[in-house]
């Protein structure tokens, strides 16, 4: 199956989980100071925020479209069946 490239959101979203994973993992293995551990965490928390909103506002465009499309029960696919019956 071919991949459609990323957006931007999707690969600001991607590139600040890496960023935090590799703080969490460096914080972990105790490879920072105290000084280096809490600068790491106040990052830390910032990409957390920034992530969040990225996810929000990916939530919120999916309850647009969701909001924007009309389902109708009566909808019919010929050849699609769900349980043996016709969809």
């Amino acid at each position: 199956m071919k991949q459609t490239p990323k957006t931007v959101s999707e690969q600001e979203f991607d590139t600040q989980i890496a960023h935090l994973v590799n703080m969490v993992e460096a914080m972990g293995r105790g490879e920072l100071s105290v000084d280096q551990s809490l600068d790491a965490y106040e990052k830390g928390v910032a990409l957390i925020r920034g992530c969040r909103k990225l996810f929000n506002e990916a939530g919120q465009k999916v309850g647009q479209i969701n909001s924007s499309v009309q389902v109708n029960r009566s909808f019919h696919l010929p050849g699609w069946r769900r349980r043996g019956i016709d969809v």
